[in-house]
């Protein structure tokens, strides 16, 4: 018998994919996917023995377009139960199929996005996080010339990444991740190790058809690159070469990765970025715009896009990028589907989301409270004790006539249309006050508003305090507010 053929597994997932609860694996009933299946539960027996301590998941989405298509599923579950390699406690299959009408014939795109909607759903409900999929290299190679058609860079050309986030929409399929370990196998060598051990497979009719563009280059340009093999023992020269494409793809990232994380600066106030990165504009701007491109592009992998950003899109954010501008902020058209935003003249938001407002929160009047990013804290001070109060550099502090107040106070966000009495005088819209203070439009909502019990606006923190209770000759006990910000949400 041949030598199995290679189960790349990636060396940072190994343990985790040799470790239950093990990777869910993506059966079509094809002869790939077969081959996968077998080759992984094969590889789990060398790890833990004869017995495996949970089945492996296998997930069959029937897509529901041919009138037969019900069979590749009926022959899955027969497979599942019956066959000496695979059984109940090796295998749990679960079988779904995608109501009639959901896909239109002949387009790859949503066939391919509804299917990995309703794996994600079944890897949730059996707590996988892990998907294997069995693209090849000759996959890998059709990916190739796809990239050739539309104009892609480096970034396309390379071929199919052996681990990815799953192609869902940003950000819900951070928890998920894609991988494929037989990128550096031949359909031919799964088809022959599958034979040899008298295993059987479907063959998907419409994979002879013509008339999808990845099938008419399987069938019509992939063999002439492919018969150009000086030597019979090696691959052909075009897989070769995109072996090559990978290394210098994965080389020029990880030199834009070491420039990125020297760019890279923690989420402004009121943001979150647990999914994103906020990126320091001083030093990229100098940059040619074809670098400050390399490194959108990886900052947007980074953040965990399901496909690379358009060109054409790339290009806008980088003029942005490069030009003055004058405004505190400005929403740019979105990465691959990930919020953009320029912040504060100097920062980048990529993938980056606002927080949700924080909910009012009572202040007492000798007492603490942590509203969003700012740490509040009420002391009543009585002026013959403390005729002063040391205050230090980073704390915003403000004194009122406790006297004349009524507690406790509240912490609340800023209203739409709200307008502040003034210390010297009159009113004024506290946006404007915002704006005249240079607050980002996406951080406004995180500016917090202290009111007294009867709705009188003591203190917009950071911003202006108010004509309310103004300590004069006549108080006896202050109200000492400090405000301290922390970093993190």
């Amino acid at each position: 018998m041949t030598t199995p053929p290679s189960l790349d597994l990636p060396d940072h997932l190994r343990q985790q994919l040799l470790t239950p609860p093990f990777a869910a694996v993506a059966w079509s009933a094809g002869a790939d996917s077969t081959a996968l299946l077998h080759l992984y539960i094969e590889r789990l027996h060398q790890h833990h023995g004869p017995t495996l301590p949970c089945p492996v998941l296998a997930i069959h989405i029937d897509h529901n377009v041919r009138p037969d298509s019900h069979s590749d599923a009926t022959w899955c579950q027969h497979t599942a139960l019956h066959h000496a390699r695979l059984g109940p406690q090796q295998l749990t299959l679960i079988a779904h199929r995608l109501p009639a009408g959901t896909l239109p014939k002949l387009q790859e795109g949503p066939a391919r996005h509804a299917r990995y909607q309703a794996i994600a759903k079944i890897m949730d409900q059996h707590g996988r996080t892990l998907l294997l999929t069995a693209h090849h290299g000759h996959d890998n190679l059709e990916t190739l010339l796809l990239a050739l058609l539309r104009g892609s860079g480096l970034t396309g050309v390379a071929g199919i990444r052996p681990v990815a986030p799953m192609p869902l929409p940003w950000p819900h399929n951070h928890n998920k991740t894609l991988v494929r370990p037989l990128l550096n196998t031949t359909p031919q060598a799964l088809r022959q190790w599958l034979t040899e051990r008298r295993l059987q497979w479907r063959q998907d009719p419409t994979n002879a058809s013509l008339d999808h563009r990845r099938n008419a280059l399987r069938h019509l340009v992939l063999p002439p690159l492919l018969q150009h093999t000086p030597d019979p023992h090696s691959d052909a020269p075009v897989l070769q070469t995109l072996r090559l494409l990978h290394q210098e793809r994965s080389l020029l990232e990880e030199i834009c990765n070491t420039q990125l994380q020297q760019m890279r600066q923690p989420p402004p106030t009121g943001l979150l970025a647990d999914h994103g990165v906020a990126i320091d504009l001083r030093p990229l701007r100098p940059l040619t715009p074809a670098m400050i491109t390399q490194l959108l592009r990886l900052a947007v992998r980074q953040c965990g896009a399901p496909h690379p950003p358009a060109q054409h899109t790339l290009k806008t954010v980088v003029e942005a990028i490069k030009a003055p501008r004058s405004t505190p902020s400005l929403t740019l058209p979105s990465l691959a589907g990930l919020p953009t935003a320029l912040y504060d003249h100097h920062t980048l938001l990529l993938g980056t989301q606002l927080a949700p407002t924080p909910a009012n929160s009572t202040l007492k009047m000798d007492g603490k409270v942590r509203w969003g990013a700012h740490k509040l804290s009420a002391q009543v001070i009585k002026t013959a004790s403390n005729p002063s109060t040391p205050l230090e550099d980073h704390t915003h502090v403000e004194m009122f006539d406790a006297g004349t107040l009524q507690g406790p106070l509240i912490v609340r966000a800023p209203r739409e249309g709200e307008r502040i009495k003034k210390w010297g005088g009159g009113t004024k819209r506290l946006s404007r006050l915002l704006i005249d203070k240079k607050v980002p439009r996406l951080a406004r909502h995180w500016t917090p508003v202290i009111e007294d019990s009867q709705g009188r606006v003591l203190w917009v923190v950071g911003i202006c305090r108010t004509n309310a209770a103004p300590v004069t000759a006549r108080t006896k006990d202050i109200l000492s507010i400090k405000s301290a910000e922390v970093h993190g949400l």
